[in-house]
């Protein structure tokens, strides 16, 4: 993940027709990312502890759960959100993290479902494309290995009738 991205409006629409466009700059404040703005925001720099505690309690094998009671407790020992963490009930503080996780988690599940999406058509233009070639190498072949017309050709390797308009001009182009 870069340290800074923009996030336009736009690009969470299919056909943006609008004459308003919102972009927005979005800062990575993972742990040792943009330092610079961590050293001065004393609660951007303990979000980014507190986050990074409880990914590395989860990487480490610990429930979500555990891993933010975890890092809760760590963040109230080294004064990290401190008055935010004694002021909310550890449920609060789950749910509000589980949430997070949850949509970041559903933003990665979208980003693989594109590329799946994107793989499956390409292998499906591919396919296609592969298919168009073999069709005319072979409608070819048979015309000069037999010295047929295209239309007996096509009679042949029993090409459907409603196909052979679009591979005979392809035959002719090449």
């Amino acid at each position: 993940m870069p340290d800074m991205w923009v996030l336009r409006l736009s690009d969470a629409f299919e056909r943006c027709q609008g004459d308003i466009e919102l972009a927005v700059k979005v800062l990575n404040i993972n742990d040792k990312r943009n330092r610079p703005i961590l050293e001065k925001s004393h609660a951007l720099r303990s979000y980014s502890v507190f986050v990074a505690k409880v990914r590395e309690s989860v990487k480490s094998g610990n429930a979500l759960e555990v891993a933010i009671s975890e890092a809760t407790r760590y963040c109230i020992a080294h004064n990290y959100l401190e008055d935010y963490f004694r002021q909310k009930q550890e449920e609060e503080v789950f749910d509000m993290l589980n949430f997070a996780w949850n949509q970041e988690r559903a933003l990665e599940v979208r980003a693989e479902e594109a590329r799946a999406e994107g793989l499956s058509q390409g292998l499906s233009q591919g396919l296609s494309q592969g298919v168009l070639e073999t069709t005319i190498t072979a409608i070819r072949n048979v015309m000069q290995s037999m010295n047929f017309s295209v239309e007996k050709a096509m009679d042949v390797l029993q090409i459907p009738a409603d196909e052979r308009a679009k591979y005979a001009a392809l035959v002719g182009q090449r």
